[in-house]
């Protein structure tokens, strides 16, 4: 993460000078004071005063600042909070940060809120975020790495194949001598043939939302306990957000339908 921070940093440097050429000198001045203890912070890893500077630089000259340096101090904030493992800190930031953001930064944060929200457990804003950083990115080897987190994040919760390229997601954990376990990353499997790729129902089970990833278009019928249909849905293909609120706690049969001929089923309970 630091060296995808830094090269962002490096990137607005340019944007910087031109307009801090146009501030009073003595605001200038300050600016830079703060910037360099800032970098220098981060370098050593004292997360410390690199919150203190950077909540000292937004408190005093955000009024200066256009959007994009808004969003890139943010960001900076939430780094540290995301080294800190304080991650709902991380979040809050991240989440301003990509209000100002565009381009390759507002790509860069929505990554770093999926990270964050991995952390803490929670795998539908996760996976909302990985999906948001593929959209905003233009750059194909941080759409892999978003891609691949995603994929992860499905893993996480339970949904061990990512529907939509057909890959088999393991996690490798090292668990010591002393019980303490390191997580070592994900690993993924292609699938070895196209037929594998099947829809996905998530999260199962649930209070009411239904997800359905359907790889073409087609429809979902929900059957009750007794076969009785209740609701017919038309698919399409990708990402499809249900709710069933309204319906009885219990246990349901999702039918699928895909427009090439294939047909699934699969039991879903309702909390």
């Amino acid at each position: 993460m630091r060296k995808i921070l830094i090269l962002l940093i490096v990137s607005f440097i340019s944007q910087w000078s031109f307009a801090e050429e146009e501030l009073p000198a003595h605001i200038v001045e300050g600016m830079n004071r703060l910037k360099k203890k800032e970098g220098r912070y981060w370098n050593n890893k004292d997360w410390e005063n690199h919150m203190r500077i950077c909540h000292e630089f937004l408190v005093n000259y955000e009024q200066y600042l256009e959007d994009d340096k808004k969003a890139m101090w943010n960001v900076k904030i939430a780094g540290t909070f995301v080294e800190l493992k304080s991650y709902l800190l991380a979040v809050e930031y991240l989440q301003k940060g990509i209000e100002y953001a565009e381009g390759p930064l507002k790509s860069f944060a929505h990554s770093q809120l999926g990270r964050s929200y991995i952390d803490l457990g929670e795998f539908d804003k996760a996976a909302e975020s990985y999906k948001a950083a593929l959209r905003t990115s233009a750059d194909v080897e941080r759409k892999v790495a978003h891609t691949n987190s995603l994929g992860f994040v499905y893993y996480q919760a339970g949904l061990y194949r990512d529907a939509r390229n057909g890959t088999i997601y393991y996690r490798l954990t090292q668990v010591d001598t002393d019980g303490t376990a390191t997580v070592l990353g994900s690993k993924g499997i292609q699938a070895t043939c196209e037929d594998n790729i099947q829809p996905v129902v998530y999260p199962n089970p649930s209070t009411g939302q239904l997800n359905v990833y359907s790889p073409i278009s087609g429809s979902v019928t929900l059957f009750d306990a007794q076969g009785r249909i209740l609701k017919t849905i038309t698919l399409k293909e990708g990402e499809n957000v249900l709710s069933f609120d309204y319906l009885a706690s219990g246990t349901y049969t999702a039918s699928i339908q895909l427009d090439n001929g294939k047909f699934y089923r699969e039991q879903w309970v309702k909390m």
